[in-house]
């Protein structure tokens, strides 16, 4: 999934952190916001970047992405909606459906020959301790 300018709405606010003057004068500070309920994707999807994002996600269903990296709105701009594209696609992305294997017969001979050498260790030790009062 590949969202545009288009998609998100973005809003700019004041940054924190150092910077002097610029900081102080400049909105660079760059959030954006899209609603998942409009996401061009089947609701099982949806529900699934829910349950993975749920932390960003507001009551109003929007996922919300912050950036203040960059001295320029245009660019912190370009990489708050690069962050959402990749949360999307992460969200998006299903694991792989594990086939469970077998132990190859060598694996098992070895397990149980270990097994049984190891039960004649201990029956060695116990051997003699009848006889003793």
């Amino acid at each position: 999934m590949q969202l545009t300018e288009q998609d998100v709405t973005f809003r700019a606010m004041r940054a924190s952190g150092p910077g002097g003057q610029h900081v102080d004068h400049r909105s660079t500070k760059v959030q954006g916001r899209v609603c998942i309920a409009d996401l061009p994707v089947d609701s099982a999807s949806k529900n699934r970047i829910r349950e993975k994002l749920v932390s960003r996600i507001t009551n109003s269903d929007e996922l919300i992405v912050e950036n203040d990296e960059r001295r320029s709105q245009r660019r912190n701009k370009e990489a708050a909606l690069e962050r959402l594209n990749e949360l999307l696609n992460e969200a998006l992305k299903q694991k792989p459906i594990r086939i469970p294997t077998t132990p190859p017969k060598a694996v098992r001979k070895r397990r149980l020959t270990d097994k049984r050498r190891q039960s004649t260790k201990k029956k060695q030790r116990s051997y003699g301790w009848d006889d003793v009062e």
